[in-house]
């Protein structure tokens, strides 16, 4: 705080540095109570899925039905409120709405009520018989099947809540995108509170969001959002004045990492070959013998149906554990032996993934190849020859590997693969070789993101036909 000068190193280009979910969370939490923060997020997975399925909402004898009501009255959501009225209806009434929140008399005439209804209920039982009806619809007629760890997860309010304002962040060059997660947080607010109370809550979401997300690197080149209200602005929300700036800014233009043909494609795609330039010796320091592909950055294509946040992508596994195997194989044989090293050190192996969940999967994977099953995020072979890092793209920023392995696990759309930053982190770790597994002809026939279509031109090194694996 106090010294006379500071020196800030950084890259405003790539994400900024990692934050616990659960701590932004945590900040969110308290915003609202608990009780509100549940009416809120059941009516919105409510207001989302009718945008794809018949599902809705079925809320019996809860002290929160009136909130209910507003909630998805104000979604737009069509709603039949029975909590007030003795008259128990006939089965035509129950056709049509999204919602309804009833009495707990009504359950006496649970075969008039659609299997598609999810139940509200503080009682147990009819929690209990009710929503077996519902499973059971779910699993013989519902197009998108759940994960079993979706199904025993219940989204939390503040989860929703922190996830979507860090994509507004990640997207805040693209305003049309980001302005999808605007709307879905606004839909998440509480509507039946009076509308200075939903201010103070919006303005609390900005506060944290302002503290929580952006690098000060961020702040003093471009600012982020001067509070809506002030009539002064600062560096931090306005950037140092260009004059300023100009004076104080050194660009790095030489990178010391990558080989060559990694490089190439950050330097050219992202930073407009103002930098990421490589020294006259670079290619020679990463020289090396092992030429399994014919490029030092390149896919191996795996096809398949399924992988996304939820869903584990098994046939990318299968094909990452295998060219680490053959790698493995290699470094058994060749030790490393970089140019001014005072001792022969290990090859280092990253093996990256966007998703939790596929990096979870990976770990059990790692666990049985190693025979080290309580490792998580470190592994190494018994002869000292390689070690290998497990991690997703946003913790291992800062890191680098002599070869990483990049599990995309989707398979159907981008999700937030869209964002510039990310994909700069994770194309920018390797100094040897770069190894992309991924569904290469889904990302190059999309267009919602321009640099992942580029990325798509890569070369690619083999096929991997994991149709029936990636379930």
């Amino acid at each position: 705080m106090f010294a006379k000068r500071w020196i800030l190193v950084g890259d405003v280009k790539q994400l900024s540095p990692y934050i616990e979910t659960k701590d932004v969370e945590a900040n969110i939490r308290a915003i609202v109570p608990e009780e509100d923060a549940n009416t809120c997020t059941d009516i919105f997975r409510c207001w989302k899925r009718s945008q794809k399925t018949t599902q809705g909402l079925f809320v019996i004898n809860s002290q929160h039905s009136q909130e209910y009501v507003s909630q998805a009255n104000s979604l737009g959501l069509n709603v039949l409120d029975l909590s007030k009225d003795d008259n128990i209806p006939n089965a035509l009434v129950f056709l049509t709405p999204q919602v309804i929140v009833a009495k707990d008399d009504i359950v006496r005439f649970h075969q008039l009520i659609p299997p598609d209804l999810e139940v509200i209920s503080e009682d147990p039982l009819q929690q209990s018989q009710l929503t077996r009806r519902h499973d059971y619809w779910k699993e013989h007629f519902l197009h998108a099947k759940e994960s079993s760890e979706e199904k025993d997860r219940k989204p939390v309010w503040a989860s929703e809540i922190a996830w979507r304002l860090n994509r507004i962040f990640e997207l805040r060059n693209d305003a049309s995108s980001a302005g999808i997660y605007s709307r879905e947080i606004e839909a998440l607010l509480p509507h039946w509170y009076v509308p200075d109370d939903i201010s103070d809550i919006a303005r609390d979401l900005e506060v944290i969001e302002r503290v929580s997300l952006p690098s000060i690197l961020q702040l003093l080149q471009d600012g982020f959002r001067r509070q809506a209200g002030s009539r002064n602005g600062s560096s931090l929300t306005d950037g140092i004045r260009p004059e300023s700036f100009l004076a104080r800014h050194v660009k790095l233009s030489y990178q010391h990492r990558m080989h060559p043909e990694i490089s190439r494609f950050p330097r050219e795609a992202i930073y407009e070959s103002g930098s990421l330039k490589d020294p006259d010796d670079m290619a020679r320091q990463r020289e090396w013998s092992y030429n399994r592909y014919h490029a030092r950055a390149g896919w191996m294509h795996v096809s398949g149906t399924h992988g996304d946040a939820s869903y584990p992508n098994l046939g990318e596994i299968e094909t990452v554990i295998a060219e680490l195997k053959a790698f493995l194989h290699w470094a058994a044989k060749n030790p490393k032996n970089e140019e001014g090293a005072r001792t022969i050190r290990p090859w280092t192996i990253a093996v990256l993934t966007f998703y939790r969940r596929q990096e979870s999967e990976l770990r059990r994977h790692l666990r049985l190849m190693f025979g080290q099953p309580y490792a998580r995020t470190n592994f190494s072979t018994r002869d000292g020859s390689a070690k290998v890092s497990l991690c997703t793209v946003d913790r291992f920023q800062g890191h680098e590997a002599d070869i990483v392995f990049l599990s995309f696990v989707r398979a159907r759309g981008v999700g937030f693969l869209d964002s510039l930053f990310r994909l700069n982190v994770a194309i920018t770790r390797a100094r040897y070789q770069l190894v992309l597994v991924g569904h290469q002809i889904m990302f190059a026939n999309q267009s919602r993101a321009p640099l992942l279509q580029e990325l798509s031109k890569l070369p690619r090194f083999g096929i991997s036909l994991g149709s029936s694996r990636s379930q």
